[in-house]
């Protein structure tokens, strides 16, 4: 069943607007705004011209920040993001997302459509969550994207530069070096094992084992 979508006042239309950016803390677009609070499309123009004429005349920690493909986001200012980052621990991001961007940090700067030939399709989407998020900025290369690592991926993680996260990533490439030389020495042993097993001198022996007792 289709509901019919109201044609408010730009004032009303503002507040339906700004509690559903509010709520949302992330990127939306006008199509997605316009489905969620059930606006036509011209109230929530007039909602988002209502609320940035607001923002920018109000001397508020907040401002309505948008993107050239028309996608809005209501958001702290640049000049208090310090202060939220220290009350804010940590974003949630799922485990998806977070392996994703692991192997971003791993290759940065690095294309889309490689991320994508590692993590597989389902990356798409955690690629544009890194990118709400603001831990990566992408820019166009061609037919794909080249992704890099942005100022509050280092902020955010405590990395001071590219030098660091460098030092981060050899360290657990070491490990997992060690890891796999570990778990080759184990394979061979049990291959060993094995063919030890299955060989005729550890059959003869089991026989005269059998025999003698």
């Amino acid at each position: 069943m289709r509901v019919a979508k109201k044609e408010l006042s730009p004032e009303e239309a503002a507040k339906q607007v700004e509690a559903v950016l509010f709520s949302s803390g992330r990127w939306m677009s006008k199509q997605e705004i316009s489905r969620v609070c059930r606006l036509k499309e011209k109230s929530v123009d007039e909602a988002l011209a209502f609320l940035l004429k607001k923002y920018e005349n109000s001397d508020t920690a907040l401002e309505l920040a948008h993107k050239k493909n028309d996608e809005w986001k209501l958001t702290v200012r640049q000049k208090y993001s310090e202060s939220v980052r220290k009350v804010v621990p940590q974003t949630e991001l799922n485990r998806s997302v977070i392996e994703t961007l692991a192997v971003i940090a791993w290759k940065a700067p690095v294309l889309q459509s490689e991320v994508i030939k590692i993590r597989t399709n389902k990356a798409y989407d955690d690629i544009k969550k890194l990118e709400e998020e603001g831990f990566i900025t992408k820019e166009k290369n061609g037919r794909t994207y080249l992704i890099r690592l942005s100022k509050k991926f280092y902020s955010y993680f405590e990395i001071e530069s590219k030098e660091g996260l460098n030092q981060i990533i050899d360290n657990i490439k070491e490990k997992q070096e060690k890891k796999n030389q570990v778990q080759v020495v184990d394979e061979e042993q049990n291959k060993q094992q094995t063919i030890k097993a299955f060989s005729p001198e550890e059959n003869s022996e089991k026989t005269n084992t059998n025999k003698e007792s």
